[in-house]
């Protein structure tokens, strides 16, 4: 498999491609291996993708207003604005993030234990005052950070694996019902070109930001094209009457596949099925390809009646370079996520 390129984000900078990041991006290569890296102080407004404190703290108070019930949602966002006081005081936003796209999900190359060392040797020389983060790791798809590596593992979100070669992938009731709206559709499946970057961008905004959480990465219609020109994301997108409704861009490594790209046209008619019709493209794609399919995050009860596995995913924090101070509030993250965080997202099954 070709290596992903990321180029632009090095030389034109990440900030000409999203609304609501800030950081600064570079590339570490160790044996055959680059990773692109996001190191940043503090940026509290940033996007979660670069921001712990986004992460774990905006993002959470966001979720929480979306999905909790009123009786629990004062106590846990009065919680977090507590915790958050913290982070903030034990500048939890000076950081080092690994292999980060700048997307949900990240992909990992083929990597070994001994190449994880190294990377983690290298950076505490490059990043003496920075914590190191790994994003993005499972047990599934990133089995090397689990092999007795000095990290600590902190909760991030629940995400869900489908693996289209399985034998009864797809004899589920609900993939044959998805089956029957791609087949029956009235949209036509396109290929895009650089004049439909705006309304790709549109899509994706709908979906993700104004109707879930402005801490998503803002994509907007440059990166569009940028992902165009370079091929960093492949693209599925639905036409009708030469209008685009619904998209996902999507990219492989490793054998696994994920769409950090998603969108559709949220004031349609709920019975065009949408969501429904990208999603089950995506699927598809995942099993002529042959490789596991990374479903991300969120619309768990969705994913779980199409038979994708639950997994926790985590960031792989290395501090043990810092000081006691420093390494304060990322000890509170870790209490408070598996403490509270992981019991409520297992409660509500998100």
């Amino acid at each position: 498999m070709e290596p992903i390129n990321f180029s632009a984000y090095i030389e034109e900078g990440p900030h000409t491609f999203f609304d609501n990041i800030t950081t600064n991006m570079s590339v570490l290569e160790i044996d055959n291996l680059s990773f692109p890296l996001t190191n940043n102080d503090r940026e509290f407004d940033n996007s979660y993708v670069c921001s712990p404190y986004g992460q774990y703290i905006e993002y959470g108070i966001q979720e929480l207003s979306h999905l909790a019930p009123s009786w629990l949602k004062s106590p846990l966002v009065a919680v977090l604005k507590g915790v958050g006081k913290i982070l903030k005081r034990g500048d939890i936003n000076k950081v080092v993030m690994v292999n980060n796209w700048l997307f949900s999900t990240n992909l990992y190359p083929d990597i070994s234990r001994e190449q994880i060392l190294k990377l983690i040797s290298t950076l505490q020389q490059q990043y003496p005052e920075h914590a190191i983060v790994f994003k993005s790791i499972n047990q599934v798809t990133t089995p090397a950070f689990f092999d007795s590596l000095p990290f600590k593992l902190i909760p991030s979100r629940p995400i869900y694996l489908f693996n289209p070669n399985t034998p009864r992938a797809f004899k589920s009731r609900m993939v044959q019902s998805d089956r029957k709206i791609l087949k029956n559709t009235p949209y036509r499946r396109i290929a895009l070109t650089k004049e439909n970057a705006p309304r790709i961008a549109e899509l994706y905004r709908m979906l993700n930001i104004e109707k879930h959480a402005k801490i998503n990465p803002q994509f907007n219609a440059k990166f569009i094209e940028m992902a165009l020109r370079t091929s960093l994301l492949e693209f599925i997108a639905f036409e009708k009457d030469g209008e685009i409704d619904a998209v996902c861009g999507f990219f492989c490594q490793n054998n696994v596949m994920t769409s950090p790209l998603f969108g559709y046209d949220t004031t349609k008619p709920k019975d065009l099925g949408l969501y429904r019709l990208i999603s089950i493209a995506l699927m598809l794609e995942a099993k002529e390809r042959g490789f596991l399919l990374h479903m991300s995050a969120g619309a768990g009860s969705f994913k779980r009646l199409r038979r994708a596995k639950k997994h926790m995913e985590y960031n792989a924090l290395f501090i043990n370079h810092l000081g006691k101070k420093r390494q304060r509030p990322w000890k509170a993250i870790d209490f408070v996520m598996n403490k509270i965080g992981v019991p409520v997202l297992n409660h509500f099954e998100l």
